[in-house]
C-alpha cells in the first residue's frame, strides 16, 4: 500500500512539472504573438533550415556508401568522397545565409524588447517610481530583454528538431527497426529527467535573478554616493558588503550550473548505454550477415543525431525555464506598476490655453494609508502673483509642489484651471515649469542638459546662460555647450545650479515651481536669478519654498502655510 502511494505522489509530481512546463509554453507562445516577425521573414528562415538540416541528414548515409564501397572494393568510393564535399560546401554556404539573416532579426527582436520595456518604465505613475528597485529595471531592460530576444530563435530551433526527429526516426526505422526499437526505448526516459530536473533549474535561475537585481541596484546606489563613501570614510566597509553581495550571486549562479551540469552527466550515462547496446546488437547483426558495416556506422552516426536532436528538444525545456523567467519579469512590468494615464496620451505643444488660475480644491495626499501627509487643503494660485510655501521640514512642500506640478495626475479632479474644471491637463503640465532640490543632471551635452529634448535653439539657451553667468565657464570648456557634463567636465555645485535655473527660463512658461531653487548660488548668482523672475512675474504664476529668510525678499510675496 506504501508502495502505490509513493508511486502515485511521483505520477502527480511528474504530472505537476509537465503542466508547469505547459503553461510555460503558452506563456512564450503569447508573447511571440506580440513580436515583430513578418510572416515572410519566419517562412524564409525555415526554408533555410530546412535545406541546412537536409544536407546534414544526407552525410551518414554517404560515409555508410564510402564504408561498403572499401569493403567491396569498389570504384564508387572516389563518387561519394566528391559528393560528400559538396554537400559540405553547400552546407556552410547555407549555414552563413541563414545565421546572418537570423541575426538580423534577433537583433531587432531585442531591441524592439528593450524599447518596450523602456517606454513602458516611463509611463509608470510617479508614486510607483518614488521606491522603485532600479536595479530589477535595468535588469529587466538589458538581461531579461536579451533573454527574451532568443525566442524566435528557439521557436525556430524547436521546430528543427521536431522536422528531425521524424525524418530521422524514418530513415533508422527503414534501416532495421530493432536497432532502432533500442534508441526508441531511451527517449522517453531522458525527456521526463529534463522535464523534472528543470522546474528545479527555474527555481535556482529566479534566485539567480533575484540577487542579479540586488547586485545591479547596490552598485547604482554606490556610484550615486561616492562622495558619501569619502566624507563618513566607509568605502572599506561598502566594499565588504559589496564581496558579500557578489559572493552569493556567483554561489547561486554556480549552484544553478551545478545543477544543469548533473542533469546532462545522467542523460549522457543513459545515452551512453543506448550506445553501447546498439554497437553490441549491430555488431551482433553485422557478423550474421544481416547488415553491412557500413550500414551500422551510417545507422549508429543517426543515431547519434536522432539523439542530439531529442536531447535539444528534451533542452528546450530548460530554455524554456530561463526564457519564461525572464517573460515572467517582463510581464510584471506591464501588470504589477501603475501606468500614469496622462502619460500614454501623446504630448501636444498647446499654447492657445494660458493659465490664469490654478485652484486646488480639498486635496489629501498620503504615502501609506496610516499617515497622511497633505490633508484637506485648498488655495488658488493667481497670475501675477509669486507664494511662498511655509511649513516644516515633513510638512508636505515638496509634496505639493509634485502635485502641482501633475506628477499625481489621479488628483486632477481636484484642479480648477481658469475657473474651469473642464481642462486639458496635458496642457496644464505643458505650461508648467517645475525645478526641485532633487533635480537631475544628465551624463548629456549642456545643451541638452539645458534644453531636455525641446526644440529650443541654441542662442536662445546661450542668452540665458549668459544672464546667469554661465557663458564664460562653458565657453572655456574645449566642446563649448556640447561638453558631456561628468564626462568632459567637472562642474561645481552653483554651476549645475545654475544649468537647473536655465531650464526653467529657456521657454516662456505660465507656471514656475521652484523648490530650494537659489539653496547653491552664491549673493551675485542670486541677484542674477531674481533679474530673470523680475522678467516673469507679472505674466506667470510663481510658486517656491525656500529654507532662506531672504529669498525673494524684494519682492510682494504671499506666505502659504502648510
Amino acid at each position: 500500500m506504501a508502495i502505490n502511494y509513493i508511486a502515485l505522489k511521483e505520477v502527480i509530481t511528474i504530472v505537476s512539472k509537465i503542466k508547469d512546463f505547459w503553461l510555460d509554453v503558452l506563456l512564450i507562445i503569447k508573447y511571440i504573438k506580440k513580436l515583430d516577425i513578418k510572416r515572410y521573414e519566419f517562412f524564409i528562415m525555415l526554408i533555410l533550415i530546412l535545406i541546412e538540416m537536409f544536407f546534414s541528414l544526407l552525410d551518414p548515409f554517404i560515409v555508410g556508401r564510402i564504408i561498403d564501397s572499401i569493403s567491396s572494393k569498389s570504384v564508387d568510393i572516389y563518387k561519394y568522397i566528391l559528393l560528400l564535399t559538396f554537400l559540405f560546401i553547400l552546407t556552410i554556404i547555407i549555414y552563413r545565409i541563414e545565421s546572418i539573416y537570423l541575426l538580423k532579426i534577433t537583433a531587432r527582436i531585442e531591441k524592439k524588447i528593450k524599447l518596450d520595456i523602456f517606454s513602458q518604465i516611463l509611463m509608470f505613475s510617479y508614486k510607483d517610481t518614488i521606491n522603485i528597485d532600479k536595479g530589477l529595471l535595468i535588469n529587466n531592460i538589458e538581461e531579461d530583454g536579451m533573454i527574451a530576444s532568443n525566442i524566435f530563435n528557439e521557436l525556430l530551433n524547436f521546430i528543427k528538431c521536431v522536422v528531425s526527429i521524424v525524418i530521422i526516426l524514418v530513415i533508422m526505422l527503414t534501416m532495421n527497426i530493432g536497432l532502432s526499437a533500442i534508441v526508441l526505448l531511451f527517449v522517453p526516459i531522458e525527456a521526463i529527467i529534463f522535464i523534472l530536473m528543470g522546474k528545479l533549474i527555474k527555481n535556482r535561475l529566479k534566485e539567480l535573478m533575484e540577487l542579479k537585481d540586488r547586485y545591479m541596484n547596490f552598485i547604482n546606489d554606490s556610484l550615486n554616493a561616492l562622495k558619501i563613501f569619502k566624507i563618513f570614510n566607509i568605502g572599506n566597509k561598502r566594499n565588504e558588503k559589496f564581496e558579500v553581495l557578489t559572493n552569493d550571486v556567483y554561489t547561486a549562479a554556480v549552484n544553478k550550473k551545478k545543477m544543469e551540469i548533473d542533469m546532462y552527466i545522467v542523460v549522457d550515462f543513459i545515452s551512453f548505454i543506448s550506445s553501447i547496446l546498439i554497437l553490441l546488437i549491430g555488431s551482433i547483426l553485422c557478423l550474421k550477415n544481416i547488415i553491412t558495416i557500413g550500414t551500422l556506422v551510417s545507422f549508429n552516426s543517426y543515431a547519434s543525431k536522432f539523439k542530439l536532436e531529442s536531447n535539444n528538444l528534451s533542452n528546450f525545456n530548460a530554455l524554456i525555464q530561463d526564457i519564461s523567467v525572464s517573460l515572467e519579469r517582463i510581464e510584471n512590468i506591464y501588470s504589477n506598476y501603475k501606468i500614469d494615464e496622462i502619460s500614454t496620451i501623446s504630448i501636444i505643444d498647446d499654447r492657445n490655453t494660458n493659465i490664469n488660475s490654478i485652484e486646488l480644491n480639498n486635496v489629501s495626499f498620503s504615502y501609506t494609508e496610516d499617515i497622511s501627509v497633505i490633508n484637506d487643503f485648498s488655495f488658488k494660485f493667481e497670475k501675477g502673483n509669486i507664494y511662498k510655501i511655509v511649513g516644516e521640514s515633513g510638512k508636505g512642500k515638496s509634496t505639493l509642489f509634485d502635485i502641482l506640478a501633475g506628477l499625481y495626475p489621479e488628483l486632477s479632479d481636484r484642479f480648477i484651471i481658469n475657473e474651469s474644471e473642464k481642462f486639458d491637463f496635458n496642457n496644464y503640465k505643458n505650461n508648467l515649469v517645475y525645478i526641485d532640490q532633487n533635480s537631475y543632471i544628465f551624463t548629456d551635452s549642456i545643451y541638452e542638459n539645458i534644453s531636455l529634448y525641446r526644440n529650443i535653439e541654441q542662442k536662445i539657451v546661450e542668452k540665458v546662460c549668459k544672464t546667469l553667468d554661465l557663458d564664460r565657464v562653458i565657453d572655456s570648456l574645449s566642446n563649448k555647450y556640447n561638453t558631456v557634463i561628468n564626462k568632459e567636465s567637472n562642474l561645481s555645485g552653483g554651476q549645475k545650479q545654475r544649468i537647473l535655473i536655465a531650464r526653467a527660463f529657456v521657454e516662456k512658461k505660465d507656471v514656475y515651481i521652484f523648490d530650494e531653487i537659489t539653496s547653491a548660488l552664491d549673493y551675485e548668482n542670486k541677484k542674477r536669478f531674481y533679474k530673470l523672475i523680475e522678467k516673469i512675474k507679472d505674466d506667470s504664476i510663481i510658486i517656491f519654498a525656500s529654507h532662506e529668510e531672504e529669498a525673494f525678499k524684494d519682492f510682494d510675496v504671499k506666505k502659504i502655510y502648510l
